[in-house]
């Protein structure tokens, strides 16, 4: 099934050209991998990370841990419980921890000479942003 949303729907005509670009690729055709390290609690259980070919995972010694707490839009009165979706009225959209290890998956590496950008919160235990 294909939906198309009406214009208003779009959250913006750059990032929806975006999105189309990156569904129309696979792991050896896109120019690029990402992965928003994130925790949302929804109603049906917790979504942790949006990863495309950049993963990240806690192991028994690397522990990470929610952070960077936000508050949802649309927020009351757009909405009718002032929630979005989730069992929580604000997403988190950052983790932290002493250490953060990430992997490249191998298929995107095959043949190319990747390069590797991290952008992050600069802001150690905040738990919250503003």
């Amino acid at each position: 099934t294909f939906t198309v949303l009406p214009a208003y729907n779009l959250p913006s005509a750059p990032l929806t050209c975006w999105l189309a670009r990156q569904l129309a690729t696979d792991v050896r055709s896109t120019p690029d991998a990402w992965v928003l390290l994130s925790q949302f609690e929804f109603h049906t259980g917790t979504v942790k990370n949006w990863e495309r070919f950049l993963y990240q995972r806690d192991t028994d010694e690397i522990i990470t841990r929610r952070d960077a707490r936000i508050s949802q839009t649309p927020a009351a009165p757009a909405s009718s419980n002032g929630q979005w979706m989730t069992a929580q009225p604000y997403d988190w959209i950052a983790r932290a921890g002493p250490r953060i290890d990430l992997a490249l998956d191998d298929r995107f590496d095959a043949g190319r000479c990747p390069v590797v950008k991290v952008s992050f919160f600069d802001s150690v235990g905040s738990g919250s942003l503003l």
